[in-house]
């Protein structure tokens, strides 16, 4: 059944490197797809201290925002809601630490992972999601890891060499 839309959540993500060169990527379901670290803005919340605040609560660390990447929105016409993204990317600062899954992404069977940006291409290609709702999200996150990796390689990449 479709529904007419009447709900926008907005979101905030954050495609993380850390000093290794490798991405924070989010396994669902035992791999059925992947995401990046994101979720919900909180009232009275800014873009990238949300940003910031899903990297601390889905990778555990502390991330420096070093750019705007761009905005992503599809619809659920099944639930009638709008989703909106604003996407970054950032690198981690100090130490990683202890991720703090809420109650819908540990029944969901998140899983954090620190991989390089080939491996990340190879999971989200081979991703099977089993409806709609999780193609989308493995199609929206993928293309932002494609955007963070063609900033990342021409500002930092260049940096080292």
């Amino acid at each position: 059944m479709v529904k007419e839309i009447t709900k926008t959540k907005e979101a905030a993500r954050v495609v993380v490197f850390d000093n290794n060169e490798r991405i924070a990527l989010l396994s669902v379901r035992g791999g059925e797809f992947f995401k990046i670290p994101g979720g919900a803005i909180e009232e009275n919340e800014s873009l990238e201290n949300a940003a910031r605040r899903e990297a601390l609560e889905e990778c555990g660390c502390d991330v420096k925002i070093l750019n705007f990447l761009g905005n992503h929105e599809f619809f659920d016409f099944k639930e009638g809601i709008r989703h909106y993204s604003t996407c970054y990317m950032g690198i981690t600062i100090g130490e990683k630490g202890k991720v703090n899954f809420d109650k819908w992404e540990k029944e969901n069977d998140f899983c954090l992972q620190w991989v390089s940006f080939d491996e990340a291409v190879k999971l989200f290609e081979n991703a099977n999601p089993k409806n709609n709702f999780s193609r989308e999200i493995n199609n929206r996150d993928f293309n932002f890891l494609l955007l963070a990796k063609n900033a990342y390689d021409n500002q930092i990449g260049d940096v080292g060499k």
